[in-house]
């Protein structure tokens, strides 16, 4: 499906025209979605020299000019994922713990305890903060429906 929009505002900026638009990307394609020539048209330009749209939901988006795309991006480490949890062997702990049939691991005590931030070597598996905020933009998987994220992404164009 190719992107949808639908203008708010619009004005003239010396011999150009700045729109201000809402966007629906719909569902993604490899490679980015498809604008149309009736994109143009609904933002009532001929040509789109420059576009911005605002990150929304986690996803960061860059127009493509040379082939009318939109690309939108995310970090890889907040795609759907899983962890395997390492359990140490061979420690002295005061606290025994045990998987329960529903492959839940707890410990005999009943308070709770959360190991933060530990190196996965040496603690079992946690994945640190520092990790997750490093991680390199990736672009969106095929068929990724970005027509469900939460409000309207905001476009701003300048253009003829």
């Amino acid at each position: 499906m190719a992107a949808t929009v639908t203008v708010v505002s619009r004005r003239s900026v010396g011999d150009e025209w700045e729109v201000r638009a809402t966007l629906n990307l719909g569902t993604y394609a490899t490679r980015g979605v498809e604008t149309t020539n009736g994109f143009l048209a609904d933002l009532g330009l001929m040509s789109i020299r420059d576009a911005k749209i605002d990150p929304k939901s986690g996803y960061v988006f860059e127009w493509v000019p040379a082939m009318g795309l939109v690309k939108a991006y995310r970090s890889a480490a907040q795609e759907a994922h899983t962890h395997d949890l390492k359990y140490i062997g061979g420690i002295t702990a005061t606290e025994p713990v045990a998987i329960d049939g529903g492959d839940t691991l707890g410990k005999n005590a009943a308070t709770d305890r959360t190991i933060a931030g530990a190196d996965s070597a040496t603690k079992g598996g946690v994945v640190s903060g520092d990790a997750i905020a490093q991680a390199a933009l990736a672009e969106v998987s095929n068929s990724v429906d970005l027509s469900t994220t939460p409000g309207d992404l905001v476009m701003t164009v300048r253009g003829l």
